[in-house]
């Protein structure tokens, strides 16, 4: 594993360069160009936040109810992106796996970069326009959003990798999961608040490890929100332990990838 984790840095140029290129090229000929990276996912939340404060009459106590569902629905949606791409991985770089040497943990890890370099573009513009709306405080506690951010990154790699390899054997993975995301996302307090719904969900939720990053990169936006410490406790140890059963996994089929593309 320490072996895969030198080599992904050796190639680290790669990296730059697929994310430089993926969105240099996503938006080549597009009038609004990278604009279209924050525009396209706020729009569609800012619809969903209409509908469900104002036509399903959402409130959450103390709280702005844009705020609340846009800080939860920017990092679900970052992991989510991950996870459903990382499936296919593997199979769409069968070419290149196949012809030239690349640490296999690289074609994640370009993923991965990609979509959190998306969230940060998308992070910069609530900020901006919380603070012109008056909806967030300017504080340096929001600085304390590289942490979730970090660890959410970690999580999502790590079930990455084992999707990604996992879906060389079953590649029903590749339709399953999307379905599961969907489903992941309207049982976490992303929409909601999690006193408006019954005691059974919340139950639930203790075993949705989703909840726990959203509740993390939501503490700078509404401080006291969530027991802190304890909160910061579970994102780390769940991150680990995704990253080291991800690396472990591709660690023990790596060799056999090859012959199952």
């Amino acid at each position: 594993m320490l072996k895969e984790i030198r080599e992904t840095f050796r190639y680290r140029y790669v990296v730059y360069y697929f994310v430089y290129t993926g969105l240099k090229v996503r938006y080549q000929r597009s009038a609004l160009g990278y604009l279209w990276t924050v525009l396209a996912p706020m729009a569609y939340y800012l619809v969903l936040a209409f509908v469900f404060s104002y036509g399903m009459r959402v409130t959450v106590p103390g709280q702005n109810y844009y705020v609340y569902m846009f800080s939860g629905s920017i990092i679900f949606g970052t992991m989510a992106n991950v996870i459903n791409q990382s499936c296919m991985i593997m199979i769409r770089n069968e070419n290149y796996i196949r012809k030239i040497y690349v640490p296999k943990l690289v074609y994640l890890i370009n993923q991965v970069c990609y979509e959190f370099v998306n969230l940060l573009m998308i992070i910069a513009a609530l900020l901006i326009l919380g603070l012109v709306s008056r909806q967030i405080n300017l504080s340096l506690n929001l600085f304390i959003l590289i942490i979730p951010i970090i660890l959410a990154a970690l999580f999502s790699t790590g079930i990455g990798l084992i999707l990604s390899v996992f879906t060389l054997y079953l590649r029903d993975l590749n339709q399953i999961i999307p379905v599961l995301m969907n489903t992941l996302f309207f049982a976490t307090p992303i929409m909601y608040y999690r006193n408006n719904v019954p005691p059974v969900i919340n139950t639930l939720n203790e075993f949705n490890p989703f909840n726990y990053y959203v509740d993390l990169f939501r503490l700078p936006f509404h401080l006291n929100y969530y027991n802190s410490s304890n909160l910061f406790l579970v994102c780390t140890g769940l991150s680990l332990l995704s990253i080291l059963c991800g690396l472990y996994i591709l660690d023990k089929f790596n060799n056999r990838i090859i012959f199952k593309l």
